[in-house]
């Protein structure tokens, strides 16, 4: 009974381990910005031998969000993107929250157990999504202040508030002078009540 119980055990240990989920791996290239024309990215790991161009992914949608789906060995691999085979790399400071680092080599990490896993979309080089700016007024002051702005597109209205009808003549004596820059000089920086 024990050898029909630990044969039983290891065949059941043999089909779980030889089982693979789809694992889908997905970067944004929309902030490389480097001068660096490229052509393919790949995926580089540890489950195919740091093979260069073996694992090419695709642009499915013309949008720079490349993607590929591998069926993976439930285990934890180290990968990374990289540009046409080994041309360009992700480059990581040790500690960066979406890596590990082994023998000196500091690469991105997925655990795969028992189900499909679907990988967030990430910034290349980066471990987190990729920002895109929203242009806008910056300022809260501005009359057209856009709190969603994260880039001052210098489009920024302020209302005029001294009666002139220039409103960069401070001092209101009809005429933008070093008196004006003086008066602006002397109240930088101060907080506005």
């Amino acid at each position: 009974m024990r050898i029909l119980f630990t044969a039983l055990a290891c065949l059941f240990s043999v089909s779980i381990s030889g089982q693979t989920v789809d694992v889908t791996f997905q970067v944004d290239m929309n902030q490389f910005n480097e001068p660096f024309n490229y052509e393919n990215v790949y995926i580089n790991s540890s489950f195919d031998g740091w093979c260069g161009g073996c694992r090419q992914m695709y642009n499915y949608n013309n949008d720079n969000i490349w993607s590929v789906t591998i069926p993976l060995s439930q285990g934890t691999y180290e990968y990374k993107f990289t540009l046409d085979g080994w041309t360009d790399q992700e480059w990581f400071e040790d500690g960066s929250i979406c890596t590990t680092t082994i023998d000196g080599f500091v690469n991105r990490s997925v655990t795969v157990i028992n189900e499909d896993i679907v990988l967030p979309i990430v910034c290349y080089n980066n471990c987190n999504l990729c920002v895109n700016p929203v242009f806008g007024c910056t300022y809260e002051s501005a009359t057209n202040y856009n709190s969603f702005a994260t880039n001052d597109d210098m489009s920024c209205e302020f209302e005029n508030t001294n009666g002139s009808s220039c409103n960069t003549d401070l001092n209101d004596d009809g005429v933008v002078s070093t008196g004006d820059l003086l008066l602006f000089l002397v109240s930088f920086g101060q907080l506005c009540e």
